[in-house]
This record gives C-alpha cells, structure tokens and sequence, in this order.
C-alpha cells in the first residue's frame, strides 16, 4: 500500500498515522497541525496526541501549531528549517548586537 492510500481519510491505526508522519516531517522539514487534521480526517486533539508521542520519542521537534524535523544522527537540517528555530530570540539578539555597533565600524 502507498504512503498516499495510507494517508487517506478514513480509520487508521496511530502507528500508520505517525509514521506518514514522520514521512512527510523528512521531504518537507515541518507539518502543521491543520494540514495533518485535514490529510487524516481527524480532529485537532488526536493530531496533538499523535505529535506529543511522536516529540516525547524524540522523533520530532514539537512546536506551536505543528512540528519540526528533528536533528538525527548529526544531520543539519535545512536552512529553511533551523530558520525557525528560536526566530523571536534571534531577533532579540540582532537588535541587541545592532546597539552596540557605531557608524564607522
């Protein structure tokens, strides 16, 4: 069976789930919870469940509203991914940093 007829809507088993899962986390880097809920037919809550485990597992970064790759085996994840990691404090970092640079240096 494809990983696309396992992914359809209708009962699956939570191993089937989370395993597309983790499929889609390693071609795309990230999912949302609403793509899940809508590529499953299954409510917000058992997708939380669903990434809660998979996060508890180590198997993924757990963020809001979704989740991430995780780092496996020493692997970088893509640039487009590690970019959302810590945005808000990144952020932070460069306006401090900005302050403390003066015109000519």
């Amino acid at each position: 069976m494809s990983s696309e007829r396992a992914a359809g809507r209708g009962r699956q088993f939570i191993e089937e789930r989370q395993a597309v899962v983790l499929e889609m986390l390693k071609e795309q880097g990230r999912v949302t919870v609403r793509e899940l809920c809508d590529r499953f037919g299954v409510s917000v809550a058992t997708v939380r469940a669903d990434l809660d485990e998979l996060g508890r597992q180590g198997r993924l970064r757990r963020t809001h509203g979704g989740a991430l790759a995780a780092e496996r085996d020493g692997q970088v994840l893509p640039f487009g991914t590690r970019r959302m990691y810590y945005g808000t404090e990144k952020k932070a970092i460069g306006r401090a940093a900005s302050r403390m640079v003066k015109d000519g240096e």
